[in-house]
């Protein structure tokens, strides 16, 4: 038999109240309230003459705050709602399971006979992971070679002779441009 003190050692894992005291201004309070009042149910394997009613407590417990979940993100969020239900299956469907099979506590092969031919093992290679991954693309193109010789004295030349066009108007460039009047212009220099 298991003294309490084994027991709470067993349990621990399974209690995080002080998870749900530390996040008490969460916006999701409820909902881990929720599964942490419920998941104490887990411990019906210690629980002994009857874990029936241990699971349901920890059920109804846990029913207090995903009702407040489901008030508070009935028309909001459906998400809370919905896993909030599954979250209530869950403990119901444990509930039922261990008041048909583990009336009394815990049992293993109670019947003194162990019947593993239920179990499907299976003596195949296990799947493959899938296709094999795409190939890596392919390198980068080589570098562009530029003919530099030609092009450069090509337009060092058409630079040069433009260059060289202005400065032979000199003064006279600006010449035959018409006079802005001051009323037309969006900015004034002084």
């Amino acid at each position: 038999m298991i003294d309490k003190k084994q027991k709470k050692k067993i349990l621990q894992p399974f209690y995080f109240s002080p998870f749900t005291t530390k996040n008490g201004k969460s916006p999701l309070f409820n909902l881990l309230s929720a599964i942490s009042e419920g998941i104490p149910a887990l411990g019906w394997i210690l629980v002994s003459p009857t874990p029936g009613p241990h699971v349901k407590d920890m059920t109804e417990a846990a029913q207090f705050y995903s009702n407040r979940v489901l008030k508070e993100f009935k028309d909001k969020d459906s998400t809370h709602t919905e896993w909030v239900k599954s979250w209530t299956k869950v403990l119901t469907d444990l509930h039922t399971y261990v008041r048909q099979h583990h009336t009394t506590g815990l049992a293993w092969a109670s019947q003194g006979k162990r019947d593993f031919g239920s179990v499907n093992v299976s003596t195949s290679k296990p799947a493959a992971g899938g296709p094999p991954p795409p190939p890596p693309p392919p390198p980068p193109p080589p570098p562009m070679l530029f003919d530099t010789s030609l092009s450069a004295l090509a337009a060092d030349n058409s630079r040069n002779d433009l260059l060289n066009s202005i400065n032979a108007l000199g003064q006279g460039a600006t010449s035959h441009l018409k006079r802005v009047p001051d009323e037309l212009k969006t900015h004034k220099n002084p």
